[in-house]
């Protein structure tokens, strides 16, 4: 979808430099709240309603495939939990 891929170019894959924040765009799930990117560092960075946590070390087509994916959270959870190495924000 053209339309997201501008708004990762433009907006999740920019850190900020003032507070270092990554930039995520919100999505529609029941348990995801907005999704991030970062790819110089390969950060994957997914707030959920219980926090914040970034995933290290996962290729962009990951993120690019969750972001097209029907359900983020099962997408989630099948690639990415589990699999890669995390950290609460």
């Amino acid at each position: 979808n053209p339309r997201w891929v501008k708004q990762r170019i433009t907006r999740s894959l920019i850190i900020s430099e003032e507070n270092q924040e990554m930039e995520r765009i919100m999505v529609s799930s029941s348990n995801i709240v907005s999704v991030g990117y970062d790819e110089p560092s390969e950060t994957l960075e997914i707030e959920f309603h219980s926090g914040i946590y970034q995933y290290y070390n996962v290729p962009i087509s990951l993120y690019d495939q969750m972001m097209e994916a029907p359900s983020k959270g099962t997408y989630f959870h099948t690639y990415i939990r589990n699999v890669y190495p995390c950290s609460r924000v």
